[in-house]
């Protein structure tokens, strides 16, 4: 692949390279453009691979390449033991804002510091806040969306928010900080990498929302009198709407006591304790069963409040207030909409194994099933009704989800009516013909529960909050 020139002669273009990459080894991280950083990363990886053969030929080769004897020394002796499990990809690239004047592309190219990264997420990073507020008051509540670090095979987790359209928050009239250590809301991506490098977990297209986790930086940081580690940031509009952070659960009770003496009382719920005005919001999640920390928000909420989810927010209501046959209804018989592969399969599984049990029944009984109608008959067509009729509406909000078009479910569905019609000829009997459709109906409602949805809406509606 042809590698750029980066508009340079050979021996600028040499000298340039060899100048970032000494930056690069003297402080860890720098700030450059992206055609310079791709070139770099290059240049980068070469010397901590002669760093990691760590023989004298080696040494030479790059004291010969880097400017700074003294910097020479710091890829030997200090960087490459952090990479002796890892074979290449040892700096990391985060997108910042365009340089101002030219509007160049900017990035932050840092060396990947696998040993604090490792201890970090070993330790547990912190459960970020998806959050939900109503137009008389906040209550807020915690999802959790786990997302593999598969190159280290350990689990993240990912924040999002969501609120109404109605008032931000409520309550306290206090001042409260917007500042976290060297985090402060409305920052941007940019300033933020100053301190730490950003990593990006989630994005939302739609709401123009990203959500960054942090390392390699000041994690701990003080906050009303106690220390808390930042964990995370959600980028909107490029600036910061919300700061993450975790702290012991033990210490829980010593920061709800110096929030409310500073900021006031608290607006109490089932997940959270909530310290809100129209200006800055602050949540503290109540840690579960066995936690050892727990998590702290600190909001705009007027950034919140533009990220507001209100239809989502009055459908819940409006299912809620249907009462328990209507919930029942929405959750198994209904086909409109859209419903998640995480909330697919448990709702699949529980009308699906009634489903196939009573379909074995009839395999292995056949005798109870002969004649005139009977208990056994009677239960069969009534079970066996409600059971189909539930799965077709499952699979159908499952394939809205997949965005695929419902024209393959009529195609599907007049296969299985053209086996029906003709397995009698050419399967031998028709109840043959008959437990063939079940067996291929049951595998295709199966296989949905394979296939990711898609992360943004489409024509059957938002993205699934369940």
């Amino acid at each position: 692949m042809a590698r750029s020139r980066l508009r340079r002669i050979s021996g600028a273009r040499k000298a340039l390279l060899r100048s970032l990459v000494t930056s690069l080894f003297q402080y860890g991280r720098i700030t450059t453009t992206e055609a310079k950083a791709k070139e770099l990363r290059h240049v980068a990886d070469k010397m901590i691979t002669l760093a990691k053969r760590g023989d004298l030929h080696a040494r030479r080769q790059a004291e010969a390449y880097i400017m700074d004897k003294a910097v020479t020394k710091k890829p030997f002796d200090e960087i490459a033991k952090n990479y002796t499990e890892r074979n290449g990809g040892y700096t990391r690239i985060v997108k910042v804002e365009a340089r101002l004047g030219d509007n160049a592309p900017q990035v932050i190219i840092a060396l990947v510091d696998e040993y604090k990264i490792k201890k970090r997420l070993l330790s547990g990073a912190a459960s970020f806040l998806f959050l939900s507020c109503r137009q008389e008051g906040i209550i807020g509540r915690v999802k959790i969306f786990r997302k593999q670090v598969r190159a280290m095979a350990m689990n993240f987790d990912i924040p999002d928010i969501s609120e109404t359209a109605g008032k931000a928050a409520t309550g306290g009239r206090k001042r409260k900080t917007r500042k976290i250590g060297a985090l402060r809301l409305g920052d941007s991506l940019r300033m933020i990498a100053n301190h730490f490098t950003c990593t990006e977990e989630s994005r939302d297209e739609e709401k123009n929302t990203a959500f960054y986790s942090l390392s390699e930086g000041e994690e701990k940081a003080c906050f009303y009198g106690e220390e808390i580690s930042l964990t995370g940031v959600c980028i909107y509009r490029k600036k910061t709407a919300a700061i993450y952070a975790e702290l012991p659960s033990e210490k829980r009770a010593a920061l709800i006591e110096a929030l409310t003496k500073e900021a006031g009382e608290a607006q109490a719920s089932s997940a959270m304790d909530i310290f809100a005005d129209t200006v800055t919001s602050i949540f503290v999640t109540r840690p579960a069963k066995g936690d050892k920390s727990f998590t702290i928000a600190l909001m705009d909420s007027e950034a919140a409040k533009a990220l507001s989810d209100q239809a989502a927010i009055e459908a819940e209501e409006k299912k809620q207030a249907k009462g328990p046959l209507g919930r029942l209804f929405s959750t198994f018989f209904d086909p409109v909409g859209r419903i998640s592969r995480r909330s697919y399969i448990p709702k699949m599984l529980t009308v699906g194994i009634p489903a196939v049990f009573m379909f074995a029944f009839t395999c292995f009984k056949p005798e109870l099933f002969v004649g005139d109608a009977n208990v056994y008959i009677m239960t069969f067509l009534i079970l066996g009704t409600l059971c189909f009729i539930s799965l077709i509406s499952l699979a159908m909000r499952r394939m809205s989800d997949l965005g695929l078009s419902h024209i393959y479910y009529w195609i599907f569905f007049a296969i299985l009516f053209a086996i029906n019609q003709l397995g009698g000829e050419y399967l031998g009997s028709q109840l043959t013909a008959t437990r063939t459709i079940a067996v291929i109906f049951m595998a295709a409602v199966i296989l949905l529960s394979f296939f990711p949805g898609q992360n943004k809406k489409n024509k059957y509606g938002p993205v699934p909050k369940d």
